[in-house]
């Protein structure tokens, strides 16, 4: 039940993280910060999707 609970953590965690570094990315016009954005956030999804 912790693992579990940890793992689903640590994938939010990520597409937090990665959605708020695409976020100032966009916002400072630098698309290759963004872009490594997106990559985290997909996959902290993807850490999510296959943990949960």
């Amino acid at each position: 039940m912790e693992r579990e609970r940890v793992q689903r953590l640590i994938g939010a965690a990520m597409v937090g993280l990665g959605s708020t570094q695409t976020v100032f990315g966009i916002m400072n016009d630098d698309l290759i910060f963004a872009g490594f954005g997106i990559v985290y956030a997909s996959i902290g999804v993807l850490w999510f999707w296959v943990e949960a």
